[in-house]
């Protein structure tokens, strides 16, 4: 069954734009307006999630950073001896004492 707004009212969601049973009286823009929420949300949805995954991976990287860069945390841990915390192809690459 055809609804005023131009789609099947069986179907799981509208189509974004339908203009099949709307006249020139005022509609138009409500029907694009209308349609479009319902595929904004999942928009808004993936774009949230992107951006807090954005956050965690930046942290991430700050902290790698700052112990490989600033304070020569996998070089000092070899000079005292430590347990290594890299994969052992990584951790053979930092030196074992610094010059």
């Amino acid at each position: 069954m055809q609804s005023v707004w131009g789609y099947n009212r069986s179907q799981a969601k509208p189509p974004f734009i339908s203009f099949n049973y709307l006249n020139d009286n005022g509609l138009h823009g409500f029907c694009l307006f209308f349609c479009a929420l319902f595929g904004l949300s999942a928009f808004d949805d993936k774009i949230e999630m992107s951006r807090r995954m954005n956050e965690t991976l930046e942290a991430m990287v700050r902290a790698i950073f700052k112990d490989w860069f600033v304070d020569f945390g996998p070089t000092r841990a070899k000079v005292e001896g430590c347990e290594p915390y890299l994969a052992p192809e990584l951790w053979d690459l930092f030196p074992d004492a610094l010059r």
